[in-house]
């Protein structure tokens, strides 16, 4: 399923900002732009206040980039994140107005929406594909008909474009067989993303289901390894 939230057509939506700080792009000091609004609903979801297309306390996207430009000397990029970053319309001008200051731009997203993506490609300098199991087992997981196949769509549109990505696949066992997982691992080798290994899941706000672990892994693309 390829749509977008409802409201889209509102001003931008930021839940939040942070930054300057290592971490969300290896290598770099960046700030994070938390995006408003999310299309699915993830069992494992870690940032659940961030699913609503609005909330009581959102930060208005001026003064947002306010603060990165006050920031942009201690910055290497900003990295757009959610929520997912693509359910908004305003996403390519968010990002057009911080490439304006000159800071490269790095996208985290679900694959939710790929045609979106597609159009997005020419103003990104990296991209972090989070994947949530094997394709066919999404509707379960996101409890939105059709996930799997956009998530696929996004993984092969970055492999053919020629931007730097990398996949970070985020499991829990008690939603995925093993067989499951292993269907992960073999559909990611098939879009020639080879490099995995298991990493413990990043401090956050809340505390993770018992189990939920971070695959990180290389893309075919730059041969790198990500990082949580």
């Amino acid at each position: 399923m390829n749509r977008v939230a409802s409201g889209t057509a509102r001003p931008w939506r930021v839940g939040g900002l942070s930054g300057p700080a290592r971490g969300d792009w290896p290598g770099r000091r960046t700030a994070a732009v938390h995006c408003q609004g999310c299309l699915w609903n993830c069992t494992f979801c870690r940032t659940p206040h961030l699913r609503p297309a609005t909330a009581a306390a959102m930060l208005l996207w001026p003064t947002a980039l306010t603060c990165l430009q006050e920031w942009r000397g201690e910055l290497d990029g900003v990295v757009f994140k959610g929520g997912e970053p693509t359910s908004q319309e305003g996403l390519a001008m968010a990002i057009q107005q911080v490439r304006d200051l000159g800071l490269a731009v790095c996208l985290h997203t679900t694959g939710a929406c790929p045609n979106r993506l597609a159009q997005l490609l020419p103003l990104l300098d990296r991209v972090q594909l989070q994947l949530k199991g094997p394709f066919s087992a999404y509707p379960r997981i996101t409890g939105e008909p059709g996930s799997g196949a956009a998530a696929a769509a996004s993984l092969h549109l970055l492999k053919a474009s020629g931007t730097p990505f990398e996949v970070r696949a985020t499991t829990h066992p008690a939603l995925l067989t093993v067989g499951e997982m292993d269907l992960l691992r073999s559909q990611l080798a098939e879009a020639g993303v080879t490099d995995v290994r298991r990493l413990p899941l990043c401090p956050t706000d809340r505390p993770p289901a018992p189990g939920v672990t971070i695959w990180a892994t290389g893309s075919a693309s730059t041969g790198t390894t990500a990082h949580p």
